[in-house]
């Protein structure tokens, strides 16, 4: 076990834990086939394209009519045209059923779970028809992403019923191509709180498009946060009433006010929570554009809203930001090995002790009120803390021992988590009030780790891996306790690339969303890409339209903050640059390194 040696100067009296802040970006996700034209769905056979619906609601690709079976048809083209039926653009599986038999067909659950699919072998078999699929993402009945296969082999049992071939045992599931699936879905999140009820945390799902968009979300909210790691509440909790459900549908109407009327007991509404509550909806419903307003009405009860407003803005609860909503959006750096803050235009001479002397360091991350900073020594094994802009403070050593530390981050309970990239595989701290501490971090810890970075809300954690010449960029969960103590790291899994690439290499990775990612990819000798990705690896979750740039040189250092409209910046050999921006009104001084936002 690494061990790390803690100051007594810390040691000594020091509070368990700061209190805690108390304190949209949507991207819609479309695959690289479909935005260069070459979506092929079924127009002949069992599956009729109709007229575009005429309305104003979300639509895209062609209207999908299934067709029921056709007399005489063989085992292989019932089960080709029973996938084919569940393509159908109402979403509806009555003409599906209609290839099964009648006790299949009664018992089939296509809600249990989705299965898309990136292609599919020819159908083959007469008692049996077998099928294989490639580029597997499975989703849930919430449409929560759970995993990714490459290949997964279906199997179908034929048998004949009045005459004709039916399928005897389907998967409970919808299983669709994700040409198909991209056009009909669009991924945004649910919001639920950290253990502790001070931050919201999003989970990221996938809802059919539509008019219907505000009944999905608000269905898929009240079914709760996903339960990782075993432990119900340890990642994220919900604050809604037990047993709540949608009354019918969520109506908005023509002033943008959604009427959320649900079923269940008033009575177990608690006063003392409802806001947090609100707050879920009102985040959740905000990803809606229609949406501006919303009541609420629980068992055919008005439930009376905060302050007494008739309807409550989506804007509620905005305390509660998940990217910490008092937090600095400052930039931080050294110039000359003295810790400045910058902004462009201009350069700002702290007052502290590492803006008055250079203490020999070489990354630093400044807490998101932007008074205190921890910097990493340039022989990597030992973290200062100190103030930044208070003449008077002292400099502590909060960790020692390391053998090659990175970046450190500021997660929102005001802990900082540091990587030891050792030559036997990387190791996390943890350090709070009581000092630093070990923790494990799935996927992570004893792994060829080069870059862990923390969500703000300090629910995930995303890291650079290598592994066999190639990197990976790996996230995962953080467990906590009841009082936001953080346990390990569960849950990991890899968001980029997609399973079988080899050879990648990802210099830089950063925050730009509570749930997105951006990473620097090579994609040539000398010139690098940056790319958003999402923080699951579900089907529309890379190459987010018009959120890539390709830069003329190699990346060096990647600044990101997860704060809507903050400029991403791109440190290459001779430039620091803003690939996504044009005019800042004015440059940072290229002279300043470790240039980092707060957290």
């Amino acid at each position: 076990m690494t061990r790390y040696a803690l100051s007594p100067v810390i040691a000594a009296g020091s509070a368990r834990r700061p209190l805690r802040h108390g304190a949209r970006w949507l991207l819609v996700v479309l695959s690289t086939a479909l935005l260069s034209g070459c979506l092929q769905l079924p127009e002949s056979g069992p599956v009729v394209p109709t007229k575009q619906t005429a309305s104003g609601t979300e639509q895209s690709g062609p209207f999908i009519e299934p067709a029921p079976p056709a007399p005489g048809e063989s085992p292989a083209e019932i089960v080709r045209h029973f996938l084919d039926a569940m393509m159908a653009s109402s979403l509806q599986t009555n003409v599906a059923r209609q290839f099964l038999t009648r006790e299949a067909a009664s018992t089939w659950d296509p809600e249990t779970e989705t299965i898309v699919y990136s292609s599919a072998s020819p159908a083959s078999g007469t008692q049996t028809v077998q099928l294989n699929l490639t580029g597997v993402n499975r989703l849930d009945r919430n449409g929560t992403w759970v995993g990714r296969q490459e290949v997964d082999q279906l199997s179908f049992p034929i048998v004949q019923e009045d005459g004709e071939y039916r399928i005897s045992e389907v998967p409970n599931a919808l299983i669709v191509p994700e040409r198909w699936f991209v056009l009909r879905f669009r991924q945004l999140s649910l919001y639920y709180f950290d253990p502790t009820g001070h931050l919201l945390v999003p989970e990221p799902v996938y809802v059919p498009r539509g008019e219907q968009l505000a009944t999905s979300v608000v269905t898929a909210l009240l079914a709760g946060p996903p339960s990782i790691g075993g432990t119900p509440g340890s990642v994220a909790r919900t604050f809604a009433p037990s047993g709540l459900a949608v009354e019918l549908s969520v109506v908005v109407d023509g002033q943008g006010v959604a009427r959320v009327v649900l079923q269940g007991d008033p009575a177990a509404v608690d006063r003392d929570v409802l806001p947090l509550f609100l707050a879920q909806l009102a985040w959740t419903m905000r990803q809606d554009p229609q949406v501006r307003f919303f009541t609420l009405t629980i068992g055919g009860v008005p439930i009376a809203l905060p302050d007494g407003v008739p309807e409550l803005s989506v804007d509620f609860g905005a305390e509660y930001d998940p990217t910490i909503a008092d937090a600095s959006s400052l930039l931080f750096g050294l110039r000359s090995g003295r810790l400045v803050r910058a902004s462009p235009g201009a350069v700002e001479t702290l007052q502290g002790p590492l803006g008055r002397t250079a203490y020999g360091v070489r990354e630093i991350a400044v807490n998101f009120e932007a008074s205190r900073v921890a910097a990493v020594t340039s022989d990597g094994g030992r973290i200062l803390m100190t103030e930044v802009d208070n003449s008077e403070a002292s400099v502590q050593e909060v960790l020692s021992g390391g053998a090659n530390l990175g970046k450190p981050s500021w997660d929102g309970d005001g802990d900082l988590w540091v990587l030891d990239r050792r030559a036997t595989g990387g190791r996390v701290a943890v350090i709070d009030g009581d000092g630093p501490r070990s923790i494990t971090l799935e996927g992570v810890s004893g792994a060829s780790t080069r870059r862990l970075i923390i969500s703000r809300d300090g629910s995930r954690y995303a890291a650079i891996v290598r592994r066999d010449g190639t990197d990976s960029v790996v996230v995962g969960r953080i467990a906590r306790e009841a009082d936001g103590s953080p346990v390990r790291g569960i849950g990991a899994h890899v968001v980029y690339p997609s399973a079988g690439a080899s050879g990648s290499v990802v210099s830089a990775l950063g925050w730009v969303a509570a749930d997105r990612l951006a990473l620097v990819l090579r994609v040539t000798s000398g010139r690098d890409q940056i790319q958003m990705i999402g923080v699951d690896a579900g089907p529309t979750s890379l190459d987010l339209p018009g959120t890539s740039r390709l830069l003329g040189s190699t990346v060096t250092r990647l600044v990101t903050s997860p704060k809507v409209a903050a400029p991403i910046y791109a440190r290459t050999k001779n430039f620091l640059e803003t690939p996504f921006e044009r005019d800042l009104g004015g440059a940072i001084d290229p002279a300043i390194q470790a240039l980092t936002y707060v957290g």
